[in-house]
């Protein structure tokens, strides 16, 4: 295959993969949340709805911060353009490690004001239908930016540690470790620049081999927090969308939506 064919080709396969549609979930799925022999953890990005979605290419242009992180020390997780998987990332330490993962921006446009209305209802931020007819914005043809924050929870030879604020803007944050245990409950904090989202929306996705994921809501307190009950032989999928309005105009963008992700995996009890 020569050269010019290769890249055209890799461009042909980067669209496919990479066309964002309209806004989904983003998250990061390892094969194997809990690594006992090997070190590397490997898995997905994957964009879609109900815990189910397209795997996404490794393309450093689509991420601002791609990385491990473990007792507060971070190592980047890298790879090559195109690779699939995407996540391919060797665990030094034992114990808990969060993978996080910050996408770059991109842009959908809205054809009609359902498809507006139906996501915005969907992910409990409803009041920007109010807010954007209150600016004087167009019902139809208008653009959104999105930004996609996404953790993963993985443990490699031991359970012990715990997640960390990353300073993603927008972020989910595990307060307690929910591989430790007897714990049934994983308590969660949901942080805008830092700060609370209070009253905000946590979405729910739990799914196990042979059964339908299931889907359920939960509303942030005061404080942006909120409980998940834990079933065992599960995997978790949370999911948080925070509207922002932003000045634009017919041919940009006068909204960004930031989608906040972390996925785990509950392992079934043991006889």
């Amino acid at each position: 295959m020569t050269h010019l064919s290769f890249r055209s080709t890799l461009t042909i396969l980067l669209f496919l993969f990479c066309s964002p549609g309209f806004t989904h979930e983003a998250w990061l799925e390892p094969f194997e949340y809990h690594l006992k022999k090997s070190s590397q953890v490997r898995g997905h990005i994957r964009v879609g709805q109900m815990f189910s979605g397209s795997t996404q290419l490794y393309i450093k242009d689509k991420f601002k911060r791609f990385e491990s992180i473990h007792q507060g020390k971070e190592r980047k997780v890298k790879g090559r353009l195109g690779d699939l998987p995407a996540i391919k990332h060797t665990l030094r330490k034992k114990g808990l490690h969060t993978l996080v993962y910050q996408s770059t921006g991109s842009i959908i446009s809205y054809p009609n004001w359902e498809k507006f209305q139906s996501f915005t209802t969907n992910e409990g931020v409803e009041w920007a239908q109010q807010a954007h007819l209150d600016r004087g914005l167009p019902k139809e043809d208008f653009k959104e930016s999105f930004v996609r924050y996404a953790k993963s929870l993985v443990t490699w030879k031991g359970n012990q540690g715990s997640d960390s604020v990353t300073d993603m803007p927008f972020e989910i944050v595990a307060l307690n470790n929910p591989y430790l245990d007897h714990v049934s409950t994983l308590k969660v904090k949901v942080l805008w620049q830092g700060q609370p989202y209070e009253d905000g929306q946590l979405t729910i996705f739990k799914k196990a081999k042979d059964i339908a994921t299931e889907r359920s809501i939960l509303l942030l307190d005061e404080r942006g927090t909120a409980e998940v009950p834990l079933t065992q032989g599960f995997s978790y999928l949370l999911n948080s969308v925070l509207m922002e309005p932003i000045d634009g105009g017919k041919n940009t963008p006068v909204w960004r939506s930031h989608w906040a992700s972390m996925t785990f995996e509950i392992p079934p009890q043991t006889k």
